[in-house]
């Protein structure tokens, strides 16, 4: 590159400055007459953008100290291992609490991965489609600093350039609500270095049958902890009225979802018992209605507790063993997708 640059103001005639440079460089600076020092701030080309994706954590997080443990136990089961990428998937019915059990889980480990932490709602279940594995890779690619114009074309080449970029980094790459393990695969780093948590309401055997994903199957509060997370969420009153905040907790299938928004009912009620909500669940049909905040997974989670309490009537108490195939199950029901498969129960 040659810069020619005229002579100095006031002066004529005398032979033009010319400034030569060749090779690479950041920062080019062109002056006639520099005084004093001169500091160029520059950002190194070689420096790669920190993801920190994680939502927030949910408040008054339900315990789920069981599933917490497994989830630390296989991430320092991973550390150091050389074999392919750890896997882990939380499977569950609607408003069981999977995502908040991985968001509160990564928010006590997040340091564990200096090299960021990559975050996608893949919208398996829901009024939208599926998000496209491609555009995800999309997305990941450009949270990690590749250029609009730099990104793959074709899916296979956005999964190569993914796993290369993330290679021997330590990276938290949580992948919510996802529809099928197919949807799931391309997003997958190819290093051991990095930690992949999946949810979903299907069981997403095939992660567990040939990328040796670790399963977590969620499933109901404990009625202690049910009743504990409404008292939490709907304040002291509730423990005046023991026997009905358990009665409560019943009437919503002990799912965290479905506690929440049947405490933010009771909060819209000061005035009221909780014994009056509790007589205004126990109708099947209000209780669809008040449970339904209007979303598809409130929906989903109504009628999970309509499932819910189908199951209790009909068994009245019979071990899961002696129900028919639908009732099986790590939520004792299972519903039909579109596609014919087995998914855990959400409607």
């Amino acid at each position: 590159m040659t810069i020619a640059s005229p002579p100095p103001a006031g002066e004529s005639g005398g032979e033009t400055t010319r400034n030569e440079f060749s090779g690479v460089a950041h920062a080019v600076v062109q002056a006639g007459v520099i005084t004093g020092g001169v500091v160029v701030h520059t950002t190194p080309a070689n420096v790669v953008p920190i993801p920190r994706q994680l939502p927030p954590s949910v408040s008054e997080f339900s315990d789920r100290t069981a599933h917490v443990a497994e989830l630390d136990t296989l991430l320092t089961s991973a550390a150091g291992d050389p074999g392919p990428t750890a896997i882990s998937t939380i499977s569950g019915m609607a408003g069981v609490g999977k995502t908040a059990l991985v968001i509160h889980w990564a928010h006590q480990v997040r340091k564990r991965f200096p090299d960021g932490h990559l975050y996608v709602d893949l919208h398996g279940y829901g009024p939208s489609q599926p998000l496209d594995a491609a555009d995800v890779l999309d997305q990941f690619l450009r949270a990690l600093g590749v250029g609009g114009e730099e990104i793959p074309k074709t899916l296979a080449d956005r999964a190569s350039r993914f796993r290369t970029l993330v290679d021997q980094r330590k990276i938290l790459v949580i992948l919510d609500n996802a529809s099928t393990a197919d949807q799931v695969r391309p997003l997958l780093p190819g290093t051991s270095s990095c930690f992949v948590v999946v949810t979903s309401r299907d069981a997403l055997s095939g992660l567990v049958a040939r990328e040796g994903a670790r399963r977590i199957d969620l499933d109901m509060l404990p009625l202690a902890d049910a009743t504990a997370l409404l008292q939490a969420l709907a304040g002291p009153r509730l423990a005046t009225e023991p026997e009905a905040a358990k009665e409560l907790a019943q009437h919503c299938a002990r799912l965290p979802l479905a506690l929440r928004i049947a405490a933010e009912l009771a909060n819209a009620r000061p005035a009221a018992r909780v014994g009056e909500l509790v007589t205004e669940l126990a109708d099947e049909q209000q209780r669809l209605d008040l449970l339904d905040a209007g979303d598809d997974e409130s929906t989903a989670v109504a009628a999970g507790v309509r499932h819910r309490s189908r199951w209790n009537f009909r068994t009245g108490g019979r071990r899961r063993e002696q129900l028919p195939e639908t009732d099986r199950g790590p939520c004792a029901c299972t519903s039909a997708r579109r596609d014919g498969r087995r998914t855990l129960p959400d409607s």
